[in-house]
């Protein structure tokens, strides 16, 4: 009786496992994840974040390009590869950016990009009294 539970155990865990990583991955197409989901910028400094693309398993072999974010006056942003594989570098630098929160977009870029699901960034600009980013 001691196996059967053991062996019962065991089932429960790998089927856990298994389902828990399954609802990361998007169902079709590829979705942009961001490390910060809100970013808090200060005058003067570079907020660097990264992204990453999650595929479906039915997108596994989809080729996609370097995302882009779309222009916003006042603020320098650029996405730079990785040595990993789907992974990007996103770095913001205010420049004249207003005080206020404002939503930064992130889509993809190239042939296949309508597959690849664009990301909303929330960014905050302040005076400076405060932190780099902020996630909650």
């Amino acid at each position: 009786m001691k196996n059967y539970s053991r062996i019962l155990l065991a089932l429960v865990a790998v089927f856990a496992f298994t389902f828990s990583n399954a609802q990361d991955l998007p169902k079709t197409g590829a979705v942009i994840r961001v490390d910060a989901d809100k970013v808090q910028l200060v005058p003067g400094e570079t907020f660097e974040t990264t992204l990453t693309i999650v595929r479906s398993k039915a997108d596994r072999k989809t080729k996609f390009e370097t995302p882009v974010v779309q222009e916003m006056e006042g603020l320098h942003a650029s996405v730079s590869a990785t040595d990993q594989a789907d992974t990007y570098l996103l770095r913001l630098t205010p420049t004249t950016l207003l005080e206020g929160t404002h939503l930064l977009i992130i889509k993809g870029s190239g042939p296949n990009r309508r597959y690849l699901t664009s990301k909303a960034l929330s960014v905050k600009m302040t005076d400076g009294e405060s932190l780099a980013s902020v996630d909650q």
